[in-house]
């Protein structure tokens, strides 16, 4: 296992830094490496190259994550957060004050046109070196989605 670099804590060219369990979850982590960080925390295994997790990431922002993994690690953190008690809207907004903590405003924002995101919510991208952050709502299920490659 990986010792944290608190430098690192921030640096999504480097991994995700995830609050809750305490850790840092780097790009080129093996699987195993993974299993052995996150089983304790109930680590689901879909298949040989997707696992899913609940966390709290992004300095209070509770989620279900997704880890795909590539040939050489991890090619695609998805975050997914459920709303149960307040409107998308809110939901959606207490998201992007979220991500904006960490990584400032977005590089830039696309106005939904209802046929890949939800009518009313933008489309929100931050591109950081070589990684993409993506936060938008989901036009056919009506999901928060954060997406970073």
């Amino acid at each position: 296992m990986k010792k944290k670099d608190l430098s690192d804590e921030n640096n999504i060219e480097k991994g995700i830094y995830l609050d809750i369990p305490r850790c840092f979850i780097s790009w080129d982590i093996s699987r195993k490496e993974l299993e052995t960080i996150l089983n304790p925390h109930g680590l689901k295994k879909y298949t040989s190259s997707c696992y899913e997790a609940s966390v709290v990431f992004l300095k209070g922002l509770e989620c279900r994550m997704v880890f795909n993994f590539g040939v050489f690690g991890i090619k695609k953190f998805s975050i997914f957060t459920e709303d149960v008690c307040g409107s998308t809207e809110d939901f959606y907004n207490e998201n992007q004050r979220h991500i904006e903590s960490v990584f400032g405003k977005s590089t830039s924002t696309k106005k939904s046109n209802g046929t890949s995101y939800a009518i009313g919510f933008d489309s929100h991208e931050w591109i950081i070196g070589k990684r993409r952050i993506a936060h938008y709502v989901d036009d056919q299920y009506g999901e928060v989605y954060i997406k970073i490659t």
